[in-house]
């Protein structure tokens, strides 16, 4: 087992060695082979680039591409603990196998034979597996904070600072993500948190870091996240306070007020908390999110490049209305990366206290902030950086298929379920009958549905006692569908008594 110190690795990047010089190209070479073991040990397929162009936000599987890039440009300021290429963030060592010992990048006093390497790997495990997952939550974070350069400074040195002195188990970001998912996980309120660091705070030895608030901790995580907005609603579901309703103070439709308080006077508190509030979860950050993924990227790929080509329909780009899709929209298909979506609505409720009030057929309210998104993807696109082949592109999205049951199909498509004429295919042949005793309708007219030389159509005792011989009219047409709907004026919102 050979070990690299790195008191003596770091003196040529300290002192500012010109990159043409002997010593600037062995300290490189010593890098590449720290970061090449580390790439081995863990399997991975590329490695973070350190030089001061990509300030490890790009990876590269060509060591070649790497050691050029340090040479053109060097490395990135302060990059004297490599955490992410193998180094143990206290040690001061990197435990790299090279074989056998003696293999030397950088002269003789950057190395030293360790007859108990196994031992010291052993008990470093857990910092390697630790700051490999580190590790991927900051390359997925680094794209969205380059023109927030010390924000990502902040995160990346919680990311490498020990939770204190000498202990390597865990550092300051790593121990508040475990203790933040803990507190999700048992739905420990924001107070409990706060004492619960307190008493951390001092239980642990002099020194540490830990936050002492829920606040605190909470901002240093805050780059971790993604993108949300909180949109105000009206109580009545009739409007969102967005666009041209942004400064409105009350719904000109039901007349009831945006917010939950009154002044003496009876007004609005203006100051006081929303009557209702819509957390719209951004798509556009989350899709470039994946994309700055290497592994998610190149999943992405997998149904044009991985997948099984056969006869057979194994995945839905083998279906029909996939190629159909492609063929009428011919741009759009030729790009592997654009995605099509599955829209699931079923359970739906944006507010989720109010379980016996959710939002029915005034679901498109609280769709608007997606629709509007989606037709950014569609009409224009969005420029995205691919991690997987290291360069930009401009992705589009368009929606697939729906999933969903008959009561969430009612919701989204605003058609009437219920009742006599519940089918939307059948519509006026639809034949219902009514069980008084369960109080429902029933539908035991679809044998006509069935081809015409079907038995079942002739079978008169396991039904209902008649033969079926009507034939079903085909379904609409979407360009009929279209001529039906596109006059229908949609009134949103629960039932209210008319503004005056």
């Amino acid at each position: 087992m050979v070990v690299v110190c790195a008191s003596s690795c770091y003196k040529w990047i300290a002192i500012g060695c010109s990159r043409t010089t002997s010593q600037y190209i062995l300290g490189v070479e010593e890098f590449i082979a720290c970061a090449v073991c580390y790439q081995l040990k863990n399997g991975d397929e590329s490695i973070l680039c350190p030089c001061s162009n990509c300030d490890c936000s790009r990876r590269f599987c060509n060591v070649d591409k790497i050691r050029e890039h340090l040479v053109r440009h060097g490395f990135r300021l302060n990059h004297t603990r490599w955490i992410w290429h193998g180094e143990s963030v206290n040690h001061g060592e990197c435990n790299i196998n090279y074989g056998h010992s003696g293999s030397t990048f950088g002269g003789d006093n950057d190395i030293h034979d360790d007859d108990n390497g196994s031992d010291d790997m052993d008990n470093d495990e857990m910092d390697y597996v630790e700051y490999d997952e580190i590790n991927e939550m900051m390359q997925d974070v680094e794209d969205y904070l380059n023109d927030q350069s010390s924000m990502y400074e902040t995160l990346s040195s919680a990311a490498s600072k020990p939770l204190y002195p000498g202990f390597s188990k865990y550092s300051i970001l790593s121990a508040m993500l475990k203790l933040y998912n803990k507190k999700a996980k048992y739905n420990w309120c924001d107070k409990s948190f706060t004492s619960l660091l307190e008493y951390l705070k001092d239980m642990f030895p002099e020194g540490n870091e830990i936050p002492i608030s829920n606040y605190r901790a909470k901002k240093m995580l805050f780059p971790m996240g993604i993108e949300y907005q909180k949109i105000h609603a009206c109580p009545n579901d009739c409007i969102l306070y967005r666009k041209e309703y942004e400064d409105l103070h009350k719904c000109p439709r039901c007349g009831l007020s945006r917010y939950k308080r009154k002044k003496v006077d009876g007004t609005p508190d203006e100051k006081g908390p929303p009557a209702k509030v819509l957390w719209y979860l951004l798509i556009i950050p989350r899709f470039k999110r994946l994309f700055a993924n290497n592994k998610e990227a190149k999943n992405l790929r997998w149904h044009e490049e991985g997948r099984k080509k056969d006869e057979y329909l194994r995945h839905p780009v083998d279906s029909p209305q996939w190629k159909n899709f492609d063929e009428k929209f011919d741009d759009f298909g030729k790009e592997m990366r654009n995605l099509r979506l599955g829209l699931c609505t079923d359970g739906m409720n944006p507010f989720g206290t109010l379980r016996p009030k959710q939002s029915g057929n005034d679901i498109d309210v609280y769709l608007a902030p997606l629709i509007d998104d989606l037709k950014v993807l569609w009409n224009e696109g969005v420029p995205v950086f691919d991690s997987y082949t290291e360069i930009n592109f401009t992705l589009r999205v368009m929606i697939f298929c729906t999933v969903n049951d008959f009561p969430a199909y009612g919701n989204l498509s605003g058609y009437i379920n219920k009742g006599e004429k519940a089918c939307p295919i059948c519509e006026d042949d639809m034949v219902g009958e009514y069980l008084e005793y369960c109080k429902k309708n029933i539908y035991c007219h679809t044998r006509r549905l069935l081809p015409l030389d079907h038995p079942y159509r002739k079978k008169k005792k396991p039904f209902n006692g008649k033969t079926k011989v009507r034939v079903s009219r085909p379904p609409l047409s979407g360009s009929e569908v279209y001529e039906r709907v596109k006059d229908i004026n949609t009134v949103y919102g629960k039932p209210y008594k008319a503004i005056k």
